[in-house]
């Protein structure tokens, strides 16, 4: 019940996020160049957050979104569109995932073959992502993208088997960029595949899976790519340190970071054992708990700033706005208040090492 409680949430939230995106959109003809510069700025940054929050509920997807909605982009204007048919394809395939959160972790996250049951949720994602897109986007291009990305040119695709040019430009554009990134990107199941091989695939797949023109532009793009430079930037492996006295919660906030094999994950149960760990090892982040009996969260972090330079996170139960203040006023890089979901987690860590130049 928690679970579907805080699923219902986020999805809420989820809803009223983009409803302000579009509401954004409608205003942009009604306001001033400079505020439309400003708007297309804070648009951006919403649109890269909330895709990043879908993303992050899984460390092999993490900055799928946005991959995708580069390479369609730039497919979108070796073709020829306009400035405002790229940007609508670009936010189109931002979105082209949204309809998986709806769909439970332990089928996203299956290492296995999926039972046919399990599919079929896995391919409810494209009409999810219709129905939040279709209830305030008022833009035909960008819902009909959503829905049918998982169309294929030769009629065997989903939702509906729509064939050819019976699929909308967009999602046949954003169906052959997805499927790259897939290709191109690790999976729990198997490393990244060669370009030479995924060049090969598209070769095949060209008037079957992928309109041939569309699939000729990515092959365009793939001989371009000598380096092989279009696939995802692997962050280096991180030590990150938990400290807090409830068995608990460490337990738990320790199994959220596990699930990334980037991560490296040590435990002490009080400031005074953190502070050993720090003083015989580097770490790239501290998990600190406020409050502890033998040393609370501000007497540890005081020390814990003689011995290293290192972010830290305070993660507590206290919503209290001065100790908050308290903690952003003696140099803290974020606050989480607990019981947080693995996505805050990971969307805070994310943050703190962006702002320190190491993501």
């Amino acid at each position: 019940m928690n679970r579907i409680l805080a699923l219902y949430s986020v999805l809420i939230s989820l809803f009223a996020v983009i409803s302000v995106f579009f509401i954004m959109l409608k205003l942009k003809n009604k306001i001033s160049n400079d505020v439309n510069f400003k708007l297309d700025a804070m648009k951006d940054n919403i649109i890269h957050a909330l895709t990043s929050a879908i993303d992050a509920n899984d460390f092999y997807n993490e900055g799928h979104s946005a991959r995708v909605a580069d390479y369609a982009k730039e497919i979108a204007r070796r073709l020829g569109k306009s400035e405002m048919e790229q940007k609508e394809i670009y936010f189109a395939a931002l979105l082209h995932d949204i309809g998986k959160i709806r769909v439970p972790d332990e089928i996203l996250k299956s290492d296995g073959d999926l039972s046919e049951r399990e599919f079929d949720s896995i391919k409810l994602h494209s009409m999810i992502g219709y129905s939040i897109v279709q209830g305030v986007s008022e833009n035909k291009n960008i819902e009909d993208a959503v829905k049918y990305h998982h169309e294929r040119y030769d009629g065997e695709g989903y939702p509906i088997g729509l064939k050819g040019e019976q699929i909308p430009e967009y999602a046949r554009i954003i169906c052959v960029a997805d499927s790259y990134d897939a290709m191109s990107s690790d999976r729990r199941f198997r490393k990244d595949i060669p370009q030479e091989f995924i060049k090969e695939k598209i070769l095949q797949e060209k008037g079957r899976q992928f309109d041939p023109e569309i699939a000729s532009v990515m092959l365009e793009m793939i001989e371009e790519d000598v380096d092989f430079k279009m696939r995802p930037k692997y962050s280096p492996i991180r030590k990150i340190l938990v400290i807090d006295d409830d068995a608990i919660c460490l337990k738990v906030t320790s199994y959220m970071l596990k699930k990334n094999p980037d991560y490296i994950v040590e435990t002490a149960s009080s400031g005074t054992e953190g502070l050993k760990y720090l003083e015989n090892e580097n770490f790239d982040l501290v998990l600190l708990d406020i409050e502890m009996p033998d040393m609370n969260g501000f007497e540890t972090f005081a020390k814990l700033k003689k011995i290293k330079d290192v972010p830290v996170i305070f993660v507590t139960v206290d919503k209290d706005v001065d100790t908050i203040v308290r903690a952003r006023a003696c140099g803290v890089n974020y606050y989480l208040i607990k019981p947080f979901l693995s996505q805050e987690l990971n969307e805070a860590i994310r943050n703190v090492f962006l702002q320190r130049g190491k993501f």
